[in-house]
């Protein structure tokens, strides 16, 4: 890339002389939109993510890595209608109420663009089950083919139901049986409530549960091409009873921590030991990109940011 800013250097000049500072950095720089997870504890009845306490904290925690880990142009549902009166325009979402396992609907909900919602809670699970999660459904009044109709059913995005995944949002219930450990960096012998967040969270963005997913499903395998390279192969998975369906990487598969070199379990594997700390691995991003999620990553070596940086050094330079 190195002859390439040499030759962009040789021309800056002139550029900034005609064009200005300001506008060459607004061609250059077009920084995607960042994905915002909107926590809402509406029915969180029995407080359990309190303000302040150490379970919201990690809940957010884990929330914001995803929102720096995910970019995406994901339309606006601005519904104009009331679902209750059949007025077009209108929709009304379903998802487990996670404080009760019930299903639970809400009518006409207002989702801002690159959002999705997360309904949290707790709720006492049987056996050694830790939390559940899962993305949301929705019935719509919508002139087929308006705005509104595709903003609900793909939030603008092309191949949903195959390449792409772009959810409403969805729930997230934990165990509040469960004895956790609430701190960021696992401290003990207990259930790590942060891995569980993460995990739970990646199921909600679609691994395991969106169609996509399935899509790339072939013989117990998942043959998604990001996964694939990531693992050097098709990837085994697991196949879960309770759900028919092969829903997270198999026991045991591992990766390294995003961004590291560290080997671990990958966090979509099916379970996590009482002590242990699993954070999301370059696996279950690849898992994540493959179903159609795009990753936030600016490589060292992009054209663009270097080109970016010598416009901005240049600016400096003349204003002194």
């Amino acid at each position: 890339y190195l002859p390439v800013v040499q030759q962009f250097m040789r021309v800056l000049p002139f550029l900034v002389r005609t064009s200005g500072c300001l506008l060459l950095a607004g061609l250059i720089m077009r920084p995607a939109e960042a994905i915002v997870i909107q926590i809402d504890y509406t029915y969180d009845t029995g407080n359990y993510f309190s303000a302040g306490s150490a379970e919201r904290n990690r809940l957010e925690d884990a929330t914001a890595f995803f929102g720096n880990l995910l970019e995406d142009d994901l339309d606006p549902i601005t519904p104009t209608g009331t679902y209750s009166t059949f007025t077009p325009e209108s929709w009304q979402i379903n998802f487990t109420n996670p404080s009760t396992g019930a299903t639970q609907t809400v009518d006409d909900v207002a989702v801002a663009a690159d959002t999705i919602i997360l309904y949290v809670g707790a709720r006492p699970f049987g056996g050694t089950k830790l939390a559940e999660a899962g993305y949301g459904g929705a019935s719509t009044f919508a002139f087929g083919g308006s705005e509104f109709d595709k903003a609900v059913k793909t939030r603008g995005e092309i191949g949903v139901g195959s390449t792409d995944f772009a959810p409403w949002g969805g729930f997230l219930s934990v165990n509040n049986t469960t004895s956790w450990d609430t701190s960021s960096e696992g401290s003990g012998s207990e259930q790590h409530l942060y891995s569980t967040l993460l995990h739970e969270i990646g199921h909600v963005l679609g691994i395991g549960t969106a169609q996509s997913w399935d899509s790339q499903v072939s013989a117990g395998q998942f043959t998604g091409a990001g996964a694939i390279a990531e693992y050097g192969g098709d990837v085994p998975l697991y196949f879960s009873a309770s759900s028919s369906r092969y829903d997270h990487w198999a026991n045991g598969t591992t990766s390294t921590i995003w961004g590291t070199a560290t080997l671990q379990e990958a966090s979509l594997d099916p379970d996590i030991m009482s002590g242990d700390v699993k954070l999301i691995t370059a696996l279950d991003v690849a898992g994540l990109d493959d179903i159609g999620w795009d990753i936030a990553q600016i490589p060292e070596t992009d054209p663009g940011i270097l080109i970016s940086l010598a416009a901005a050094l240049l600016c400096l330079r003349r204003r002194r």
